[in-house]
């Protein structure tokens, strides 16, 4: 839970708000089940979202770097060329959070995003209010 703790306080940090945070939580919870995964676990991807650096994410140890990671997926990441959330959907409020996840990384399956989205705004309903954000 520290993970998704520290997913909100950073997306509150950039002031995202819930919706956001809801996409990178599904996104995290899907990707590594929230752990930041320090091996490659899929070619060279690694990390709470799974970022390949061969695919522009980062470096090994960026995309491994939770704070560059999550800037990374939320597209304010200056290290990562990949594009992210706000650049491949800058109104997130408006989409299905599995669908704005889908969008940014293009898994083979699409599905498994949408499952996550209860648990996600379970975990947002949890910790959010005591939460402070993130701006280091």
């Amino acid at each position: 839970m520290e993970n998704a703790k520290f997913i909100i306080a950073v997306v509150k940090g950039h002031e995202l708000g819930e919706d956001v945070a809801v996409v990178a939580l599904i996104t995290a919870i899907v990707e590594a089940w929230l752990y930041n995964y320090e091996p490659a676990v899929d070619a060279d991807s690694g990390g709470l979202f799974q970022q390949r650096p061969s695919m522009g994410w980062g470096t090994y140890d960026e995309v491994r770097h939770k704070k560059l990671a999550l800037d990374a997926f939320l597209g304010l990441g200056e290290h990562s060329s990949a594009p992210g959330l706000l650049q491949v959907v800058p109104d997130a409020a408006s989409w299905e959070p599995g669908a704005a996840a889908q969008a940014v990384q293009a898994s083979a399956h699409p599905e498994r995003y949408a499952e996550q989205v209860a648990a996600a705004r379970d975990i947002w309903d949890r910790f959010a209010d005591d939460v402070e954000p993130y701006t280091a």
